[in-house]
């Protein structure tokens, strides 16, 4: 590479540097050089003076560090109902609701974020749904609905979808592929129902069969509930003009009694049914209760309820935390009977407690402090042992309110004055203040078994 010439005067040589003909050409490679060299850098992040930042096309770079674009939030509201509808399904659900329903489609309007909700079998009910849904918002609300925002899902695109749309004048927009975010007023909601409705059953313990009831709940909950985005106004009072009432409102999965008001009662029939408040009905002035009994879900005006009792609670809660009411939820007591007898060589046999074992006719009696010869030797084996007695009671604390529950069986509380016989058993139950009925008692068990031959045994 010539960097220069030299050029004779005077008997001496004058060096004279040669002018590159492209500079720029030159350092652009260098440039790229160090940029394949550093593992394709931003420009705008490396800051390295013995290297130059390289601005040009590079095909390496959008294959390896492409992102998706910011969404910025959007400031855009209407100002009249129904001018945009945002609609979204969800699903499907494993588990079928107690009205075999596996979707819901949910439909917010923009501007009072009032929301709809519907149960879905399947998702071809689309149709139906929002057909009958464009008549109640022209008919009852003298409105027509401008615009309809929802994804690219097959049942909003289809054929009579959007013929429907068509003939009603609708214009509808869609989102792009795989971009939920640009719906994201009625995700949103999809988060804020959930967040209510797995609430609502993890409160009253319900099976994964009521998450219908669950949904439809939360979201009358929530149209009724003030926002933020509503500068502290709730949906209902933004349609309707006026504010919610709350005093019909009644803690979900609690027990209540509806009244019995079938034909076939006589008079020493019972005048009410128990249930479980699972709801409010559309349309009517009652409340949706779930039959205890018949398994039956029903709208009933005569309810009375018992907003701190939950009867799914008795069943499958085996700690009892407080709940916001600050009431604790009834528990079962569980405690154990521990009982060491010791037979002496005369007389009846000795517990442990100076109590007696008494037997006649196979009939085993313990009488609670009787005193006995503490110097008395124990023997191996007795006659009475030939019936080994395992004492037990089965406490269901809904039996007092004529609700038919899982029972759950208890251990027997022993005291000073207990007397258990297997043939008229006694025993003494501690249950929560709740119930003023006594438990359910069941005979003990009796089990024939091999003779005992340790001096210290349980019964």
């Amino acid at each position: 590479m010539v960097i220069g010439v030299g050029m004779l005067h005077d008997g001496l040589y004058y060096f004279e540097p040669t002018v590159v003909s492209s500079p720029t050409i030159a350092l652009s490679v260098s440039s790229k050089v160090w940029h394949f060299g550093l593992g394709h850098p931003s420009p705008h992040s490396v800051h390295i003076p013995s290297c130059h930042s390289y601005t040009g096309f590079c095909d390496v770079c959008p294959l390896a560090k492409h992102t998706r674009s910011p969404f910025p939030n959007s400031v855009s509201q209407t100002v009249v109902p129904f001018e945009l509808v945002h609609c979204d399904i969800l699903g499907p659900y494993s588990t079928p609701s107690h009205s075999r329903c596996h979707y819901f489609l949910t439909i917010v309007d923009d501007c009072t974020r009032t929301t709809w909700v519907f149960l879905m079998q399947n998702k071809s009910e689309t149709l139906a749904m929002l057909s009958n849904f464009f008549i109640l918002v022209s008919n009852q609300f003298s409105g027509s609905i401008k615009t309809i925002r929802t994804d690219n899902g097959s049942e909003f695109l289809s054929l009579s979808m959007q013929q429907l749309f068509q003939s009603l004048g609708i214009v509808h927009q869609l989102t792009c592929v795989y971009t939920p975010q640009q719906n994201g007023v009625v995700e949103h909601k999809h988060r804020h129902i959930l967040q209510v409705a797995r609430s609502l059953r993890f409160q009253a313990k319900l099976p994964l069969k009521f998450w219908g009831e669950c949904i439809l709940t939360a979201c009358y909950i929530i149209n009724r509930l003030p926002t933020p985005l509503l500068s502290g106004k709730s949906p209902y009072e933004m349609f309707f003009h006026k504010s919610p009432s709350y005093d019909h409102f009644h803690v979900f999965g609690s027990l209540c009694y509806a009244r019995n008001h079938s034909p076939l009662r006589d008079k020493f029939s019972p005048q009410s049914t128990p249930c479980i408040f699972v709801g409010y009905p559309m349309n009517q002035k009652g409340y949706r209760v779930y039959d205890l009994s018949s398994n039956v879900i029903f709208t009933c005006r005569d309810v009375q309820f018992f907003k701190h009792i939950f009867p799914f609670h008795l069943s499958t809660s085996v700690l009892s935390p407080v709940s916001d009411f600050g009431v604790s939820h009834l528990v079962i007591p569980t405690v154990t009977s521990d009982i060491n007898v010791e037979f002496p060589s005369t007389g009846p046999p000795i517990r442990s407690d100076n109590s007696v074992v008494h037997s006649d006719n196979n009939a085993v009696h313990l009488f609670h402090n009787v005193t006995s010869d503490p110097s008395a030797s124990p023997i191996t084996h007795t006659d009475i042992s030939d019936a080994h007695i395992t004492p037990a009671i089965t406490v269901s604390p809904l039996t007092a309110h004529g609700i038919s529950a899982p029972n759950v069986s208890v251990p027997i509380v022993h005291d000073s004055t207990t007397c258990i016989t297997s043939r008229a058993p006694m025993p003494t139950v501690s249950t929560d203040a709740f119930y003023d009925a006594p438990p359910t008692i069941t005979e003990p068990t009796v089990r024939r078994s091999a003779r005992l031959h340790r001096p210290n045994s349980q019964l």
